[in-house]
């Protein structure tokens, strides 16, 4: 990977798709790579306008092979999954490009056999599907006799034309990436082995099915050599952090303890406070404000609009139309009512987020090595969701027959209100149309004071679901906060029990640590120089 390329709007893309402020240090050739490769998988996936179950086993199998298991990398790639779907970069080439001018050759090529593998994943690619890979294959570069490879390989279907066939397994080749990007090398051996073998000659194929069974053996065996070599990686990490941990001011970390501490419980007690006064506010607001909506929707449903509605056919649908919009534009009112309400009466929950966050982000300096990038996601989150615009009436009580049972009132389209307008239809054209002296109301005014009349009539009920949804939408943010908070404290609990145990070792305990790794490293690589040299052989 050529991180030359890596240049500011790549680290602005990826602080875009993941929410958080990245620097240049952070875009490593792996999240780079992860990110390119979550974002080409939600193309295939979103292409046809359907996702089926099996290619979202097949995504995380995918994004699996590619992670070390428990590493903070498996980790992101839910938040890059998250922040790709939410931006729709899969749908903006020209922002793919971004993560994607870096990668080598075999690494383009590995990206879009993913794409293509996952597109297989039922033998059937749609003509969507196509679409988007082939336009996918032109903003790479990847040769098209390398695709052809690839469509009938993992569809198990057509011609393979084995010169072309030669070239991919030689591009995916692990030990291309072993220099250069060493977590795509299991990966790389993951499609070789679900790719065909490059066919023997004639004289060798009565041992073909022998050959072929040695080669996926070796492949497995070197993609759980890699797992191996993986897990090392973290220890090694791990190694490496005992001295820094060791080193922190004992009293500092005791400090911050309890500073997390401290505010998990303040923001835990300031859930019935939030409650009590956000309801006590909603009772002193409600009517005036209900008096206003009906002031503001009248100059809108009043206009006149007696000539449109009599060169419209079906009079009893227009009504149902406008009950509908009604119904819409009501829910949209109380929900902006609701959320300014909310939002006056929780301020001060992000300060404490934010105190959270910045002793999170001064621990990982102080240690050197970002630990926690995960849980500073997080609270970037829950501080964006404790303000955010929600639809509140749809999410806490959606649904059919919840929704229906909610505001009945106003949804009722064949019940009071469309049967009391309808049966005045007639007389608004016949005796209140063209030539009369008698102004008549329009349908839109008549459907109007229907539903204010229903509303009027359902204030008490639907002011108990306001203050239910009230209980609930705290109840939830203050959980989200309090779960940062119980977090923050559990990872310096850790941290000063790791201290104490890391203090208490020996330098002889971790130089022997250290030569164990190595000792490890040193045989794997040997089994692993090995398997090659029998696979170079079978091939």
């Amino acid at each position: 990977m050529n991180t030359a390329l890596v240049n500011s709007e790549t680290v602005a893309l990826l602080s875009q798709i993941t929410g958080q402020k990245l620097n240049q240090r952070q875009i490593t050739p792996p999240v780079i790579f992860l990110a390119a490769l979550v974002t080409v998988l939600l193309g295939v996936m979103f292409a046809d306008g359907t996702v089926a179950d099996e290619k979202k086993q097949k995504l995380q199998k995918i994004l699996d092979h590619v992670t070390p298991s428990g590493s903070q990398l498996r980790k992101f790639t839910q938040i890059l999954i998250k922040g790709v779907q939410q931006h729709q970069v899969y749908q903006q080439f020209n922002e793919l490009i971004k993560l994607t001018a870096p990668l080598t050759e075999p690494e383009r090529l590995l990206l879009v056999s993913f794409a293509y593998q996952i597109s297989a994943i039922d033998r059937d690619i749609s003509s969507q599907e196509k679409s988007y890979l082939q336009d996918l294959a032109n903003q790479l570069e990847v040769n098209p006799e390398y695709l052809a490879v690839l469509v009938a390989g993992f569809s198990k279907q057509g011609t393979i034309n084995s010169e072309a066939l030669g070239q991919v397994h030689a591009l995916l080749n692990p030990a291309n990436f072993q220099s250069v990007n060493p977590l795509l090398v299991s990966p790389a051996s993951y499609i070789i082995a679900e790719l065909p073998a490059i066919p023997l000659s004639a004289d060798n194929q009565t041992v073909n099915s022998y050959s072929l069974e040695l080669q996926q053996s070796a492949t497995k065996l070197k993609q759980f050599i890699q797992d191996c070599f993986n897990e090392l990686k973290q220890a090694e990490t791990v190694l490496n952090t005992k001295p820094q941990i060791a080193k922190l001011a004992k009293q500092k970390l005791l400090e911050k303890l309890g500073e997390c501490s401290g505010l998990y419980v303040k923001i835990s007690h300031l859930e019935e406070k939030f409650k009590k006064q956000t309801i006590e506010q909603a009772k002193t607001s409600w009517q005036k404000w209900i008096e206003k909506l009906k002031e503001n929707l009248q100059k809108e449903w009043f206009a006149d609009v007696r000539l449109e509605e009599e060169k419209v056919e079906d009079k009893n649908q227009l009504a149902q139309d406008y009950a509908q919009e009604f119904r819409q534009e009501l829910i949209a009112k109380l929900d902006d009512w609701l959320n300014n309400l909310i939002t006056v009466n929780i301020q001060g929950i992000d300060q404490d987020l934010e105190m959270i966050q910045e002793n999170i982000i001064e621990l990982n300096q102080d240690i050197a090595i970002d630990l926690e990038f995960e849980l500073i996601q997080e609270i970037e989150e829950v501080k964006k969701s404790l303000y955010s615009n929600t639809e509140y009436f749809e999410e806490y009580f959606g649904g059919d027959e919840s929704e229906s049972n909610l505001l009945e009132w106003a949804f009722d389209t064949t019940g009071l209100i469309l049967g009391a307008v309808t049966s005045g239809i007639a007389g608004v054209f016949k005796f209140g149309g063209r030539g009369s002296d008698v102004p008549q109301p329009s349908i839109k005014q008549k459907v109007f004071e229907q539903s204010w009349n229903q509303l009027e009539q359902s204030q008490d009920e639907i002011f108990n679901k306001v203050q239910e949804i009230i209980v609930v939408v705290i109840a939830d943010k203050i959980q989200s906060s309090t779960n940062i908070a119980e977090q923050a404290v559990s990872l310096y609990e850790v941290f000063i029990e790791q201290q104490q145990r890391y203090q208490e070792e020996t330098t002889e305990q971790r130089s022997a640590e250290k030569a164990w790794i190595l000792q490890q490293r040193q045989a794997l690589g040997k089994v692993y120089k090995n398997v090659n040299a029998v696979r170079a052989q079978i091939l």
